[in-house]
């Protein structure tokens, strides 16, 4: 038995945050887990109580004077607690998600060469750093291992990167619901931020031909107030829902006719996925390379084109069929994951 530390900035939604669950809930039987977090906050995700859960924003509440002063003030704080909690708890690897808590982690690369240090980049390559992937490039050269959900993405690091790589793809477990049977509602699942466009799934939703069906948005974010208003403005206030305070979700969305993704970059979206699992047929942008891994090209339209997204949610709901794609394996993500573990 070994220890496993994950890192990353929160557990209150995400899809990074709902892999590092699965991970943790699973290797949990065969290992002493521990979750650490930058924010001081509860998880959103159901945990295994065996799993240790801790945060670098303060034991108890983080001073609220290191927050009213500059952010490097708030990195050294966290640096330091992250020091503290590595040096007590001695896990033998590390795997760090998202951008500040991987540099975070590779920082400290000399003072644990002991520690096995993997980093994983959970959005398109091209987009989780942006204008800061040198800062990425410098750092992630003293990385283990590298983890990448798609095979597609490695030709967007620099081949000295590239022998560090692993491919794994995101785990999805059997779910449970109690009810398959569809009703006339279409969903969708994500923040609702300018990334996830929910703005373009309203815009082809009010041009449906069929009125009789409904649509739920899972989500909270920024743009609420904006979606908010384009409903209210186009009278669709009987017609669309947004419900922001659901935690599971799928006992919610199992009934629904068609899952629409509607961003404009993913990494691989654990929406489709999950919804592939409820057995309910997909729709989605060209958001990503990965796209045309779990969905057949007939199923894709391009980004931003709200004619286009309504007339292929139409075609689908008419269609009596729906031609699905082998599904990962969950058992050999987790087997991938415990090899690089060892």
């Amino acid at each position: 038995m070994k220890k496993i530390m994950f890192y990353t900035m929160g557990m209150t939604s995400g899809g990074a945050e709902k892999v590092i669950s699965e991970l943790a809930n699973y290797f949990i039987n065969s290992n002493d887990v521990l979750l650490v977090t930058n924010h001081n906050s509860k998880s959103n995700y159901k945990l295994d109580k065996r799993i240790k859960y801790l945060n670098l924003d303060n034991k108890n509440k983080l001073d609220e004077k290191i927050y009213k002063k500059i952010i490097t003030k708030i990195s050294r704080y966290r640096t330091k607690r992250l020091k503290e909690i590595i040096a007590k708890e001695r896990p033998k690897c590390i795997v760090a998600f998202l951008p500040e808590p991987t540099i975070r982690l590779l920082k400290l690369r000399k003072k644990y060469p002991d520690i096995k240090f993997i980093v994983s980049i959970r959005n398109h390559p091209t987009k989780e750093f942006r204008f800061l992937k040198f800062l990425r490039n410098h750092y992630y050269k003293m990385a283990d291992k590298i983890v990448i959900q798609s095979k597609s993405y490695k030709k967007y690091l620099p081949k000295y990167l590239s022998k560090k790589v692993e491919i794994i793809p995101n785990p999805i477990n059997k779910i449970k619901v109690r009810s398959n049977k569809k009703e006339k509602k279409i969903v969708n699942a994500g923040r609702l931020c300018k990334q996830k466009n929910q703005m373009l799934l309203l815009k082809a939703f009010k041009m449906l031909n069929d009125k009789d069906y409904h649509l739920e948005i899972y989500g909270n974010g920024k743009y609420k107030k904006k979606l908010d208003k384009y409903i209210k403005k186009n009278n669709l206030q009987k017609r669309v829902s947004i419900i922001t305070n659901e935690k599971e979700i799928y006992d919610k969305i199992s009934n629904a006719s068609l899952f629409v993704l509607s961003s404009n970059y993913e990494g691989m979206p654990n929406t489709i996925l999950e919804s592939l699992a409820l057995n309910i047929p997909v729709v989605s942008t060209r958001s990503t390379e990965v796209i045309e891994e779990l969905l057949d090209n007939k199923y894709i339209v391009e980004c931003n084109n709200p004619i286009k997204l309504k007339d292929k949610i139409e075609e689908v709901l008419k269609s009596n069929s729906y031609v699905t794609k082998k599904l990962f394996n969950s058992d050999e993500v987790y087997q991938k994951w415990n090899d690089i573990f060892k």
